[in-house]
């Protein structure tokens, strides 16, 4: 097997796959500075968003509804992220919130091009104040939304609450990360966009109840999940994360992954969302059955305010992947991680100790996150090759992505080093240890378990 792109087992089988399945969803983006394959992760400050622009340009460049000129500069937009102190896993939030802020921090500084707000669940500890001083992002502190007794499902809803300064707000998760510029983004403006999620957890039948329930007409476009889109393997579907029998999984209707959401400041979507979480829920009483999907999940929610929205006349699009790439993304190397501008780990950082985030817990919590949890993902993916029979280009996809998840594994463990614990003498673990003296005092009753999602 060639890793420098030659010819070797599986490789057509994988070209074919990009051609025909994720070719027409994929948005180019074109370092600056890179000269060689070697350089991929090392330059990623460096590399910037172009477009293609030749007149013979490929269908799938019409298709992601980007700009097709770079004459003007895009508008800005606020980006926003929710991280949760007071719940159970707030050394998790700390952790990710400190990655997040060093890729911001290497990406753009502390320059005010796109406005970076930290709406926190809870008072943050000293070393997300001190990161976030040095990004220029603007904090504000805000009691859980209370939509289920102990679980943080919509806490994410305070980003939409954060006074803005631009007409819109990317609203990310704290597990992601900014690898590429994404300002180009600002160029939709009025526009709401978010991207399908990674496997359906909603099944027909549900939906049915929903939309019956909320007296609203379904959407007449049926939609694809990521796993679909990306020519992934579905079976054995629970193995692989599918909630829906096999016979509906090309058959959906739109359900998009809350990870990165772009919407106008003037609509009514913080408004709506809540709505639609609480109407849902309540559609499913709890004694019929918990459902993860419906209760302690805000993505239906999404789904149907976004749909209500696009209905009152707001432009609805698909969010490209490489604004909301997942660990299947990297699978499936579509788009490859220097082509990334916002990527997304989901359940990051989730198994460090309880504590104080020290950099040696830190480091070794992205080593594990990287290293043993993808790769136990990924051979579930590989399985599902076999099973379908398409185990070569599966041994090549899962090759390239270890080597991707090393490379990003280094390069998260630079960032820490040059913006977290070098800055000054102070070592993190004393940052961690403030954290009793800058938080206000919870009693028991404030505190809300799990982590924003």
């Amino acid at each position: 097997m060639d890793d420098n792109g030659g010819e070797g087992p599986g490789l057509n089988d994988r070209q074919l796959l990009k051609e025909r399945v994720v070719g027409p969803l994929r948005m180019r983006w074109v370092p600056s500075s890179f000269s060689t394959s070697a350089q991929v992760m090392v330059k990623l400050k460096s590399s910037v968003f172009v477009p293609e622009t030749s007149s013979v340009a490929p269908p799938r460049l019409l298709m992601t509804g980007l700009p097709a000129s770079t004459a003007t500069a895009p508008p800005p937009f606020d980006v926003v992220i929710v991280p949760d102190f007071m719940g159970s896993q707030a050394q998790v939030q700390e952790g990710q919130a400190i990655l997040f802020l060093s890729s911001w921090l290497q990406q753009y500084g502390n320059e005010s091009r796109l406005p970076l707000h930290l709406a926190c669940i809870g008072e943050p500890p000293a070393t997300v104040r001190r990161l976030a001083a040095r990004a220029g992002a603007r904090i504000s502190l805000h009691a859980p939304i209370g939509i289920q007794d102990g679980h943080h499902v919509g806490n994410k809803l305070r980003g939409l609450e954060v006074p803005a300064e631009t007409s819109q707000r990317l609203l990310l998760d704290v597990d992601t990360l900014i690898l590429n510029d994404i300002s180009p983004l600002g160029h939709w403006t009025s526009c709401l966009a978010a991207a399908p999620d990674d496997c359906p957890k909603v099944t027909n039948a549900q939906w049915k109840r929903i939309y019956q329930g909320l007296q609203l007409d379904p959407p007449h476009n049926l939609s694809r999940c990521l796993a679909d889109e990306l020519g992934l393997p579905n079976f054995p579907g629970r193995w692989l994360g599918y909630k829906v029998p096999r016979w509906e999984r090309n058959d959906l209707l739109p359900y998009y992954n809350g990870g990165a959401v772009l919407a106008p400041v003037d609509c009514d979507l913080r408004v709506l969302w809540e709505q639609n979480i609480r109407r849902i829920a309540a559609l499913f009483p709890q004694h019929e059955g918990k459902l993860k999907s419906i209760h302690t999940s805000d993505q239906a929610g999404l789904a149907v305010s976004l749909w209500q929205l696009s209905q009152q006349g707001w432009c609805l699009r698909r969010l490209p992947d490489s604004l909301n790439c997942r660990w299947r993304n990297i699978y499936a190397e579509s788009p490859s991680l220097h082509e990334t501008g916002v990527l997304h780990l989901t359940t990051f950082l989730c198994d460090l100790p309880k504590g104080p985030v020290t950099d040696d817990r830190l480091q070794k919590a992205v080593s594990s996150y990287l290293g043993r949890k993808l790769a136990r993902r990924f051979s579930r993916l590989l399985v599902g090759e076999a099973l379908r029979g398409t185990l070569m280009a599966g041994m090549f996809r899962f090759g390239q992505a270890r080597r991707q998840c090393r490379e990003l594994e280094h390069h998260l463990h630079k960032l820490l080093n040059q913006h977290v614990w070098d800055c000054d003498d102070t070592p993190i673990s004393q940052y961690s240890k403030d954290r009793q003296v800058l938080g206000s005092p919870q009693r028991k009753d404030q505190k809300s378990s799990g982590a924003a999602a």
